[in-house]
């Protein structure tokens, strides 16, 4: 079921699809852009990129999401990865960990990471490409990504922090 996100007579023409699950909403079109007309687009319909921690928290939280995006990349707030390339978890804040002898994360929670100082991505694979689930890089090149993916402008981190606190997240609001 479509959401309707209030769009400024010159937005591009980008039909957003919003999965929601407790009162939050992540809104995603199956438009294909770059980075700067991905950014454009989501402003222009009153949202915002995600972060790497929002995305990895509401993609694992949220299974009608991640079924969506399985196979497909998207844009990220930001430029630049920390993180040195390698096999990561992430917290329940999503804040990446590396993965070693003493962490031994879910296959849901792989994080394959290619660090870097440019475009941020996240990819979201259909089976366990190079053992991960998630595909997290820091760089990409300013290419078309099949997908613009966003949350509200209003919606804070510590707003979303809470949905990993509840066992019964993938329970669909009415």
């Amino acid at each position: 079921m479509g959401a309707s996100v209030q769009r400024s007579e010159t937005a591009t023409a980008a039909q957003f699809r919003e999965i929601k699950s407790l009162g939050k909403s992540v809104f995603v079109s199956e438009h294909e852009a770059d980075y700067a007309n991905s950014m454009r687009i989501l402003a222009e319909n009153g949202l915002r990129p995600s972060t790497s921690q929002e995305a990895l928290i509401l993609i694992s939280e949220i299974p009608e999401l991640k079924d969506q995006l399985k196979g497909k990349w998207f844009y990220l707030a930001g430029k630049g990865l920390k993180e040195k390339d390698g096999i990561y978890t992430f917290d329940e804040k999503g804040n990446l960990v590396k993965v070693t002898g003493e962490v031994k994360p879910s296959r849901e929670k792989t994080v394959c990471v290619w660090g870097g100082n440019q475009l941020l991505s996240l990819a979201v694979y259909a089976d366990n490409f190079l053992r991960g689930q998630f595909y997290l890089t820091g760089r990409t090149s300013d290419s078309p990504a099949p997908v613009i993916v966003g949350i509200r402008k209003d919606a804070s981190p510590e707003e979303l922090s809470h949905i990993t606190n509840t066992k019964d997240f993938a329970r669909r609001e009415k």
